[in-house]
């Protein structure tokens, strides 16, 4: 059965999963406001410069720990599922978030966030990074976001969703400590994982 979103545990520490244009980093702002904890996107430490240049996996995780180290206590929420924090985030998190809404869905919220995005040359996580339409078009290049969340899209459904299988672990399981994390700050209370399959959904029990 899906907690209440007044009865998740505490301190909530959520992570928000989802392809591309699903509404993640919306959720996670919402849910940041709505519950008074921090929000971070994991996008925004893993980029620099101005083309989504990758920082250096050491800078990744030295981020990734500092945001944990200051917010464990009182809670945090984060969205994406980047595997090179999953070690920092997983043994600590209490809630996964996932939305898996139908294709047709997601391309629709993808194309109009793009556009805007392109249109209004906002800059992203604080950085010089920006979308153009050239980069938008350019659906052949590996590291367009439409051809990115396609094979997101197209691995969950029909290769075997090894992202969802790790989830399902994590569920069962929880995820095991390492020697970055204080045996303080690994949850090892109850673990929840929560789907909701269309935006309505979510509304609901957002609404509850």
């Amino acid at each position: 059965m899906i907690p209440a979103l007044a009865d998740l545990p505490h301190p909530a520490r959520i992570r928000i999963v989802g392809l591309s244009g699903s509404g993640k980093s919306t959720l996670g702002r919402m849910l940041g406001q709505r519950l008074g904890i921090a929000h971070l996107e994991e996008d925004s430490f893993h980029f620099t410069g101005t083309n989504f240049t990758l920082k250096d996996k050491a800078e990744v995780t030295a981020e990734a720990l500092r945001f944990t180290a200051e917010h464990s206590v009182t809670g945090f929420v984060t969205d994406g599922f980047w595997k090179d924090v999953h070690d920092v985030f997983l043994p600590q998190i209490n809630v996964v978030i996932e939305l898996k809404y139908p294709l047709y869905i997601i391309l629709w919220r993808l194309f109009w966030r793009t556009f805007w995005r392109c249109w209004t040359g906002e800059k992203l996580w604080g950085t010089e990074i920006q979308e153009t339409f050239w980069t938008a078009v350019q659906v052949w290049d590996y590291d367009n976001i439409f051809g990115h969340m396609l094979r997101q899209w197209y691995a969950s459904k029909y290769q075997g969703d090894e992202k969802g299988k790790l989830r399902e672990t994590w569920l069962r399981e929880g995820w095991p400590k390492n020697e970055m994390i204080d045996d303080d700050s690994v949850w090892k209370g109850d673990r929840y994982l929560i789907r909701f399959n269309h935006p309505s959904e979510l509304e609901d029990w957002l609404n509850v």
